[in-house]
């Protein structure tokens, strides 16, 4: 990352499967940065569209905005939890498990774990409705911050 335009974002999208039998999702991973005070968020995100519509389950560590860990809402946008984040280490391993589900016509922020620090997030929001493809996918992305810095 990097360049001349602020906040320019990577985007990586996985679509790994379809259909409406599953409901509860589990997004364990580690990951690591070598530069983290240039980020403005990194955002994990679970998404699931069935019969047209679409449950996003979107969470991001915002460092260099609102300071907290936010949670998706289809209806306002970024909600803002009670979790404060800092920048994780440097060139560190980090675990991070977050856990929701889609719960009738709500998606369930269920928990978050970064490290050993398991945070009972239990927010609710709903879903998007009006959304055409049918799947499940995992995101991750990367946003930069106002000076890009790489």
């Amino acid at each position: 990352m990097g360049g001349p335009t602020p906040y320019s974002n990577m985007l990586y999208f996985n679509p790994v499967a379809g259909g409406n039998n599953v409901s509860h999702f589990s997004y364990d991973l580690y990951f690591y940065i070598d530069n983290p005070n240039a980020s403005q968020t990194l955002e994990f995100d679970i998404n699931q569209t069935v019969g047209g519509d679409r449950w996003v389950c979107g969470s991001e560590f915002n460092f260099n905005g609102s300071g907290n860990s936010d949670i998706w809402n289809d209806l306002t946008g970024w909600r803002s939890t009670i979790y404060d984040c800092k920048p994780f280490p440097a060139n560190t391993w980090i675990h991070l498990v977050r856990n929701v589900e889609r719960v009738g016509n709500r998606v369930h922020y269920i928990s978050l774990t970064v490290g050993d620090q398991t945070y009972n997030v239990d927010s609710y929001y709903p879903k998007q409705p009006d959304w055409a493809l049918e799947e499940i996918d995992v995101v991750f992305q990367m946003d930069g911050d106002y000076k890009q810095d790489p």
